[in-house]
């Protein structure tokens, strides 16, 4: 940088640094007054607003100006325009090439043979078995541009987080009490988070502050965490534990704060506490959460079962590497990616979020190098590679190892999806890796997750269906209404997803409602917050906060109910900071309001501030946004993206006072919330009308769907009670053949005036095969008994579970249909039971029906096959007629049969299955033949149901 020292001076630098500054805040849409006032001890943040994002494409535009390479905390030091110009003027030039990046790091052979057994218990339980069998194995790895670390191994971690422990109850630690770790990725991380574990206390993982400037506000950001899990001791940094004396005077519980050098030699090594799957493993607060915080009660029982789940739908293997930059105290970084690799024993290589961010292309590279498989990141960690990444900085790339790329934390742009993929391609990128999830603290971390290699699934929809009656729509891709959205998969093993309206009633597919869910890896409330548990619990299922519908079996997530704000991976509650700028004087008391704007640049969400003000100078004005800037950082940790000052009266509220967040940011999104204070309060009157019109539009749109559903219940039980009844009396006493009639000519007519459509597909087929055959069929609901009577148009023998006898009104109407119970449980007692209708068959010519999955739930997907059915058709040579059912999960849904919906159900019937025979079978074990057709007839049903296939591989 000698140029930059002698021929050019650094007014000249500083000139140009401002220049670059002011064009990047320019293409953010940032504040032009504070902009235009940025001089050389302009904070970075607070005067200019820049939040971590900015920074690292600010830091890129600076080196690729001035040809440099600056130093990686450059990115997290600097405070001032000034401290730019410093680093700048010290730099090293930049490196003509990347060759640093290219050299393969040889690992040695994986040493894992198994994974822990299924039925450990905790956390500690696996450290130790990995201890026993693996201690030598390599684990941790962290990541540089050059030398490489030997890295740590179960035998080094289980050593290390012996000692702390081992300190910790010298230190008077007992059990059950919180411990918080505030510190960066680095290897006492992890020593601390297992130190504490061993002995009995439960760790907080805490994010740490990232510039030194910040360090007062950090601590103080986070006083409402320390006291509500009751916080006694911290292990942080050096810097932050020379600030202690001000954090204890305002958290009463905290005894002690440590480094982890303080904790590295006890006088002498403890046993380690003995714990329960029921205990708590720690507690997750949500990343950059500002009002009342709310701490994740997470058992040893959710984890672990979360991280199997996972496992199994991203199929790890025990030669996977997991490559990640995520921070540890994000449940993404520290479940879904080191637990999630821990517990089976896989190398994970670290680089720290900052290395990420100040060159994206590291986390590439470590693929690479290290032969990368797994990795995670929110959609902006995958934009910002799109952004940052230059083709000179990955030329020789090779991507072909990385199988499973995870997009989650934050909404998934379809967009950044088809773009990454196109543009890595090139270096070997599998589109098919890319796998879009769903999940949230409050089930550890993993919801949802698409079958695993399938790759991205898009649609394009209506989007006016969408915003104004909350239905999936299918629409061309060229439509100007089109939309793109993009499934999340389905629910992970043994957990449950469904949609319900305001009232937790369950929707159909393809409606739009409430995200609830259920299953082993749910949280058993909020530590220390009862009344938040309380909320978060509705008859057994819990609130995800999140809005969106199933489609298919899948689901697709459109919005959230609650007003979090999603950064950059990080939650913002905006109704603290309407508070806190809401105290500036200038600023009308209540009149305030924080909403979210999509960032289109890093595909992430803008944050935008709108206060009213009275008239004021435009010197005074900017003088309250710089004020506003400031707070948002101080009370955040990031800037917002956008301030304006309005007139009085501006922004919308209830009737009741409320402000309507949704329709302020309408009005933002539409251009018409400028700030133009000269003009009065009356210029704001007309576009105000138009969103209050859509909102009453919106409402009275509403009103009509709640009202129009009550009135189809209220239509629908007098016509059941007026109509079933006598029907189903008539089947009862009616002679056999004339039962079939009954159901054939009663069935539809109630199905009509139900205002339930049916369309059948392959009647014909039906026709063509008169003859006896056995029939399968999915099962979804109660209803596809009756409805698939009324189609057939023949008599058949129901084969049906042993169970339903046990409902007199559903036996009284099966048995003179001559239905045969089975126990499906015992299925050689089973096709014993079956095998006494072989004589009858023949002679009388019946076909049998099967429901091979033996029971249905209100979950989508197809069960597992009984071999029943198939054994049958295998043994007396009769064809396999495979029949698809779809739409009477959504009409008649387990756990919701009180609440009946329209809806339109579809049958396909499938061409005949017949395994042909050669000399050499005949007369041989019928096994293998019925094993084909529940194979074919397996497939022809999947390819009509519209479900997920929820039987293990194989079936």
């Amino acid at each position: 940088m000698d140029q930059l020292k002698s021929p050019l001076k650094k007014k000249r630098i500083l000139e140009k640094i401002i220049s670059i500054i002011q064009g990047l805040g320019r293409e953010l849409q940032m504040n032009a007054d504070l902009l235009n006032q940025a001089h050389e001890n302009s904070l970075i943040d607070k005067d200019l607003g820049l939040d971590s994002l900015g920074r690292v494409e600010l830091i890129s535009r600076l080196e690729r100006s001035f040809k440099i390479e600056l130093a990686d905390d450059v990115f997290s030091q600097a405070e001032t325009i000034n401290d730019l110009l410093n680093e700048i003027v010290k730099a090293s030039p930049a490196p003509d090439q990347l060759l640093r990046y290219h050299e393969k790091i040889p690992g040695k052979k994986n040493t894992i043979k198994r994974f822990p057994p299924a039925n450990i218990e905790t956390l500690l339980n696996v450290l130790e078995w990995h201890h026993q069998h693996n201690s030598q194995k390599v684990h941790l790895r962290f990541y540089s541009d050059q030398e490489i670390e030997e890295g740590i191994t179960y035998q080094h971690l289980y050593h290390e987080a012996q000692k702390i422990s081992s300190s910790l109850q010298e230190r008077g630690l007992k059990d059950k009490e919180r411990v918080s770790i505030m510190l960066p990725t680095c290897q006492e991380y992890f020593f601390s988070f297992f130190g504490i574990m061993m002995a009995g206390g439960i760790p907080v993982p805490v994010y740490p502050p990232t510039r030194p400037g910040q360090l007062q506000e950090h601590l103080k950001r986070h006083e409402k965490i320390f006291n509500n899990c009751q916080t006694v001791f911290m292990i942080t940094t050096r810097e932050i534990h020379r600030l202690g004396h001000l954090l204890k005077d305002h958290v009463p519980e905290m005894r002690s704060i440590f480094t982890p050098k303080d904790l590295a030699s006890p006088r002498q090594l403890k046993p380690n506490k003995k714990l329960s799957s029921s205990d708590i493993a720690f507690l997750q607060y949500t990343s950059g959460s500002t009002g009342d915080p709310k701490g994740v009660t997470l058992t040893h029982r959710n984890i672990l079962s979360n991280i199997r789940c996972i496992a199994k739908a991203v199929k790890i293997t025990t030669n996977d590497v997991t490559i990640s930059w995520l921070p540890l105290y994000h449940d993404m970084g520290l479940i879904g990616t080191w637990l999630l690799s821990f517990y089976y024993g896989l190398l994970v290589v670290l680089m720290s979020p900052m290395q990420f961010l100040a060159k994206p292309e590291r986390w590439l590279w470590a693929f690479h190098r290290f032969g990368g498989t797994l990795s995670a990141s929110p959609n902006f960690g995958y934009e910002l590679c799109l952004k940052r990444i230059k083709k000179e900085y990955i030329e020789g790339l090779n991507l072909s190892t990385w199988r499973v790329a995870l997009n989650g934390s934050e909404p998934v742009s379809p967009s950044t999806i088809k773009r990454f993929s196109h543009f890595f391609s090139s270096y070997n990128f599998s589109p098919t890796a890319f796998t879009p999830s769903y999940g949230l603290a409050e089930n550890t971390v993993g919801l949802t997750f698409p079958p695993h290699g399938r790759g991205p699934l898009l649609h394009h929809i209506d989007r006016n269906t969408l915003m104004k009656k909350g239905l999936f729509k299918e629409i061309n891709q060229s439509s100007s209404q089109s939309m793109e959205v993009i499934s999340c998969g389905n629910p992970i093993i043994d957990h449950q997803v469904r949609i319900v309206d305001p009232w937790d009633h369950e929707l159909p597919s393809n409606q739009v409602g409430k995200i609830q869910f259920k299953g082993p890896s749910a949280t058993p409330g909020y530590f220390n917050n009862p009344e938040k548990t309380k909320e978060l619990y509705r008859d057994g299922w819990l609130e995800t906060g999140d809005l969106g519908f199933i489609h298919d079996g899948e689901i697709y997530i459109t919005g959230r109910m609650k007003d979090i704000i999603i950064k950059a991976g990080r939650n913002i509650a905006p109704q603290e900071l309407e508070e806190m700028v809401g105290n500036i004087p200038q600023i009308r008391k209540g009149c305030v309001v924080v909403f979210a704007d999509k960032d289109s640049i890093n595909a992430t969400e803008k944050l935008i501030i709108v206060a009213e003000i009275r008239e004021l100078t435009k010197q005074e004005q900017s003088t309250i946004i710089k004020e506003i800037q400031a707070l948002t950082v101080d009370l955040l940790n990031v800037g917002a993206d956008d301030i304006l000052l309005v007139p009085p009266h501006t922004i919308l509220k209830t009737s009741s006072g409320k402000i309507r967040r949704a329709s302020c940011q309408q009005l933002y999104q539409m251009g018409k919330l400028k700030t133009n204070l000269n003009k009065g309060p009356f210029s704001w009157h007309l576009p105000k009308v138009e969103v209050l019109w859509k909102y009453v539009i919106g409402r009275i749109g509403h009103i009509l769907q709640v009202t129009k559903n009550w009135l189809y219940l209220i239509y629908i039980y007098p016509l059941s009670f007026l109509l079933l009844p006598p029907l189903a009396l008539s089947i009862i006493i009616a002679p056999y053949q004339k039962k079939w009639f009954l159901i054939q000519k009663g069935v539809p007519i109630f199905l009509k005036l139900a205002g339930i459509s049916v369309r059948i597909n392959g009647l014909d087929i039906l026709k063509k095969n008169p003859g006896p055959c056995v029939f399968v069929a999915n099962h979804s609901s109660y209803l596809d008994g009756p409805v698939i009577s009324s189609v057939l148009k023949r008599p058949v023998t129901f084969i049906a579970k042993k169970e339903l006898q046990k409902n007199l009104i559903i036996k009284w109407i099966l048995a003179p249909l001559h239905t045969l119970f089975v126990d499906r449980y015992n299925p050689e007692k089973a096709i014993q039971q079956i095998s006494f209708l072989k004589n009858e068959l023949k002679e009388k010519a019946i076909s049998l029906f099967f429901f091979p999955e033996g029971t249905f739930s209100r979950v989508p997907g197809l069960m597992p096959f009984h071999m029943g059915a198939f054994h049958m058709a295998s043994e007396l040579n009769l064809p396999i007629i495979p029949i698809t059912i779809h739409g009477t999960r959504s009409i008649l849904r387990e756990g919701e049969l009180a609440i009946p919906r329209r809806g339109t159900i579809s049958i396909t019937i499938g061409e005949p299955l017949i395994c042909k025979k050669s000399k050499e079978d005949l007369g041989k074990d019928h096994w293998s033949q019925a094993v084909k057709l529940k194979q074919l007839a397996r497939k022809t049903i999947l390819d009509h149901c519209h479900e997920p296939d929820l039987a293990p591989k194989g079936d």
